[in-house]
């Protein structure tokens, strides 16, 4: 039925115009042409507000409270907070304890072995020497 009216509309004579026989019918022609404005409907109910939501989701919501808030102030406040902890106990109490404790032990074990050191060569001829004979006396003497 649809193929016969639009025949008898547009089919009888080649259109050689660029006004449309419908045009004759008015405003009802200028609603079915701009598509009864559904795309103009649907953009002022849905697209704008979901783009509106969408903006404040994103500024307000992600950028404001999340970002701002939440990982500036407790994320890394918390983090730096530990930090600051870690860095107190962990290296100065434990670390720095542990390495002052090792160089105080290398200064007293190098003052104790310090009156080993006489300067005079041949003091420690005589303590290879004497090594030496210890040696040859456990091989000597001592059975394996």
């Amino acid at each position: 039925m649809a193929i016969g009216i639009s025949y008898l509309i547009y089919g009888q004579s080649p259109m050689m115009t660029m006004i449309d026989p419908l045009e004759r019918l008015g405003g009802v022609f200028r609603i079915l042409n701009e598509k009864w404005r559904i795309d103009e409907l649907y953009d002022a109910l849905i697209l704008q507000p979901v783009e509106g939501l969408s903006r404040f989701l994103a500024y307000a919501v992600d950028w404001d409270l999340w970002h701002d808030i939440f990982h500036d102030n407790i994320v890394a406040g918390g983090f730096r907070g530990l930090a600051g902890l870690m860095a107190w106990f962990v290296d100065k109490r434990i670390v720095d304890g542990f390495f002052n404790g090792l160089g105080v032990w290398v200064r007293e074990t190098a003052l104790n072995f310090r009156v080993l050191q006489s300067g005079y060569v041949r003091n420690y001829a005589l303590a290879v020497l004497l090594g030496v004979v210890v040696v040859l006396g456990v091989f000597l003497f001592v059975r394996f």
